[in-house]
């Protein structure tokens, strides 16, 4: 009995559901055959669309030019939507308006048309796209327009072309040539610069730069500048001081074509340093990436703004290690020199980010409670508390962060004497408070 309702249960189902079924096909039926009679009765209604072409440079057939395209039936349903020939090279006659530019309007229902040009009255001088121009085509050539409920006047376009003749526009078959000069950390902002060289008399009406995102060869675009600019973007958001970057620009014309290049990629310097033994510091850094170049130079100094060259490498080797710093020069820089700039321009370098070794050590100076002197100093280190607590362990630290000395002050004016510390950047740090000095000889 429980078998029996069960398969009653079963059967009851199968039914409610293909009464469901047949409900769904009942309702498409029904909306099928509404829109087959709202085209069939109620008929679009036309709208005027102007088609203009320029014939600049072409020697016009003594037959004129004409138009042929796919505007008999809009939609494909057999049903003729406008009263216009097929794909007839004779068909739709254009006029000359007295410039070579030749124009038709024609009344054509709401829908998707593909059309083109003819140079005569037949098929033996039709104009025709190759599959790789950007214009709006389809596979056979053909140029296409969507046509809504308003008037539409299509903009002039020259024979065979994407635009008018003679516009400035980009030829994507022939676009101009503006690489990427250099990529560079400016030394005022800290900020990543793009540098590129304009080109008088060109098509381009802006540069727009783009950065690779977190995934490689995945561009997004950052910002633009005025073609008639100086060549140079500033790239706000990154932070050199983190990682390198990579960066390529793309030509914006005034017809609202994006021409992006896929190489022509460049990539900053990005520069590590680490304590190494000895009173050593090793410096790693990124390769450049965008152009050939010889070599690197290796800069020091006592500030960004001042640094001396103190070594040059080949272009293929990406470490130093700088075995005999100088007093008081703890930034360090990378650099290549002429990078394909014109010499006029004042950059002409491309610099990695600066590092100051003290102020990346984790135990860079805080403010002091205690005052040094003399500083610099030779021998004897007097060591004044502005605020006298009690006396505790002091410890001197090298550039690096190792512990070179060590002791215990127990006077508000203690003397400690450094005369056997070699010439160099000091700490002295007492209960976690530190100050620099320096010792000379």
């Amino acid at each position: 009995m429980c078998k029996l309702r069960m398969r009653m249960d079963s059967v009851r189902a199968r039914l409610r559901y293909l009464s469901h079924l047949k409900l769904i096909y009942m309702k498409q039926r029904f909306w099928w055959w509404s829109i087959f009679l709202m085209n069939s009765v109620l008929p679009l209604q036309a709208v005027p669309v102007t088609f203009q072409v320029d014939m600049t440079g072409q020697v016009v057939s003594v037959e004129g030019v004409h138009m042929a395209g796919g505007f008999s039936d809009v939609n494909g349903d057999g049903v003729i939507d406008n009263n216009l020939p097929n794909w007839n090279p004779a068909g739709i006659v254009l006029s000359d308006g007295g410039n070579n530019i030749w124009s038709t309007t024609l009344d054509l229902a709401p829908g998707w048309y593909e059309y083109k040009f003819i140079n005569g009255n037949d098929w033996s001088n039709p104009e025709f796209f190759s599959a790789d121009v950007v214009c709006p085509q389809l596979l056979n050539g053909n140029r296409f327009i969507s046509v809504a409920n308003i008037d539409i006047v299509l903009p002039v376009v020259c024979w065979a072309e994407c635009w008018a003749c003679g516009s400035d526009c980009i030829d994507p078959q022939n676009p101009p040539l503006v690489p990427i000069c250099l990529v560079t950390v400016d030394m005022e902002t800290g900020k990543n610069h793009i540098v590129w060289e304009p080109i008088a008399n060109s098509p381009v009406d802006q540069v727009v730069v783009f950065k690779e995102t977190n995934a490689l060869n995945v561009f997004e675009a950052i910002g633009q500048v005025d073609f008639s600019d100086v060549g140079v973007f500033e790239d706000v958001n990154s932070n050199p001081a983190i990682q390198a970057n990579r960066y390529r620009i793309g030509l914006l014309d005034s017809c609202d074509y994006l021409y992006e290049t896929a190489d022509g990629i460049h990539k900053t310097i990005h520069l590590t340093v680490a304590p190494g033994l000895s009173n050593t510091v090793n410096l790693n850094w990124s390769a450049y990436e965008g152009i050939a170049f010889p070599s690197y130079k290796i800069r020091r100094g006592s500030s960004a703004q001042s640094m001396n060259e103190i070594a040059t490498v080949a272009s293929n080797i990406l470490s130093y290690t700088d075995l005999n710093p100088v007093a008081g020069e703890w930034n360090y820089m990378v650099e290549i020199e002429g990078v394909s700039c014109n010499p006029n321009r004042s950059i002409v370098y491309s610099r990695s980010n600066v590092i100051d070794v003290l102020m990346q050590s984790v135990w860079m100076e805080t403010a002091p409670a205690f005052k040094l002197s003399p500083n610099p100093v030779q021998s004897e280190l007097h060591v004044q508390w502005l605020a006298w607590d009690k006396p505790g362990r002091f410890a001197i630290l090298d550039v690096m962060g190792k512990e070179v000395m060590q002791g215990v002050i127990a006077e508000p004016v203690e003397r400690i004497s450094v005369a056997s510390l070699p010439a160099g950047i000091y700490l002295l740090e007492v209960h976690h408070r530190k100050h620099r000095f320096q010792v000379v000889k």
